[in-house]
């Protein structure tokens, strides 16, 4: 079981526990959660140790003491970006 930080998702979850990504199924089942599931950084998650680890890559990351959390709120993303939240002569020249 391990505690989660803000941001991670089961795939930063797979790549950072058993230094390989198609752990992420196995996460997910061990823990009835989707692939895709948002998780709770407050929260722990159960991580089974896999036949398919790679301890080089595990121990890469656990000595740098770096921990993975590549997910975003998308939907946060695309609310402050893009065509249609520019503004002309604010953020969006017109020459």
């Amino acid at each position: 079981m391990i505690a989660l930080i803000s941001n991670q998702n089961v795939f930063d979850i797979a790549i950072q526990e058993n230094g390989n990504i198609y752990t992420c199924f196995e996460i997910a089942l061990a823990n009835n959660i989707s692939i895709t599931d948002s998780l709770n950084p407050i929260s722990n998650i159960d991580v089974p140790i896999s036949i398919n680890r790679n301890n080089d890559l595990i121990n890469y990351f656990s000595g740098k003491g770096q921990k993975i959390a590549t997910s975003d709120n998308v939907n946060e993303f695309l609310m402050s970006s893009g065509i249609g939240f520019m503004q002309i002569e604010n953020n969006f020249k017109v020459s």
